[in-house]
């Protein structure tokens, strides 16, 4: 199921991109590094604005500047008995593989045979 959820991310910044266009290179490093990434709860599919970029914070012996910014992103996660399309990928002796947007699922043979089963028992009777 896909969510728009609001986010929080640090992204750090050499001094040599301290200029005018200071915003534009933190939002795309921001898009870089977050979209397109599997955070363990849910896929980032993509970033849809930025909510508000914090003042920077200058760290101690490096000279970078750490910013804190707040985002929202479209997000996906999949739930326990949500039917989603997917393309197999192969095939083994005791089941298949298949490619669901980022993630690898494999489907046994005895769940295959259970479902397909299932549907000629309701499509006969």
């Amino acid at each position: 199921m896909f969510f728009l959820h609001e986010m929080e991310r640090v992204v750090n910044l050499h001094p040599s991109y301290f200029d005018k266009d200071t915003h534009k290179y933190i939002t795309d490093t921001l898009y870089q590094d977050v979209e397109g990434t599997n955070t363990g709860n849910f896929y980032i599919v993509c970033v849809v604005s930025v909510i508000d970029i914090s003042e920077p914070r200058v760290l101690p012996g490096s000279g970078f500047a750490e910013f804190t910014i707040m985002f929202q992103a479209v997000v996906w996660r999949p739930f326990k008995g949500e039917v989603c399309d997917g393309m197999v990928s192969s095939v083994v002796s005791n089941g298949f593989f298949v490619d669901v947007g980022p993630l690898n699922v494999f489907v046994s043979k005895a769940v295959s045979i259970f479902v397909t089963s299932k549907v000629v028992e309701e499509e006969s009777g």
